[in-house]
């Protein structure tokens, strides 16, 4: 081992130790020290605790990325794209997402074709459990817009 690789060594193993006793840790992804909190718990590592090595914030949008890829074969900057053309908002309500990134929605039949970002109420509300009849929107929103009001029953 060379005299170099030794010290950098020891400089990471004290920098960890002191970051162990003020109760924060340094993300493995960002480089950046955080307090406990921020890392979700999992694995036992070197610090004795059940913590992921990645904080919080990185975790997420790292596990995003991946799903974008395998699910729906596209990359962040595609669903970015696909989110500024939507100027931020559910393709359906119009309104911004709260807690949760939008979820891509796609047709659930080959060829599996994006369709827009929407927000988890109407993603999963009012398109899922099979709703995706175009008739049955239809209909609805006739329904919503008639004039009926129930005084000649």
């Amino acid at each position: 081992m060379s005299g170099a690789h030794t010290r950098q060594t020891r400089l990471a193993k004290a920098r960890y130790t002191t970051e162990q006793k003020l109760g924060r840790k340094i993300c493995g992804k960002c480089r950046i020290s955080k307090p406990l909190a921020e890392f979700a718990p999992g694995n036992k590592h070197r610090d004795g605790r059940y913590r992921y090595s990645y904080c919080k914030t990185c975790h997420s949008a790292d596990a995003h990325r991946r799903s974008l890829s395998r699910k729906f074969g596209i990359t962040e900057e595609q669903y970015g794209k696909i989110l500024q053309r939507q100027r931020g908002v559910c393709a359906i309500c119009l309104k911004p997402p709260r807690a949760r990134r939008l979820a891509v929605d796609h047709e659930h039949y080959a060829p599996y074709r994006i369709r827009g970002l929407l927000c988890v109420f109407c993603n999963h509300r009012f398109l899922g459990r099979g709703r995706e009849n175009a008739e049955m929107h239809q209909r609805a929103a006739i329904y919503l817009s008639s004039d009926f009001d129930g005084k000649n029953i």
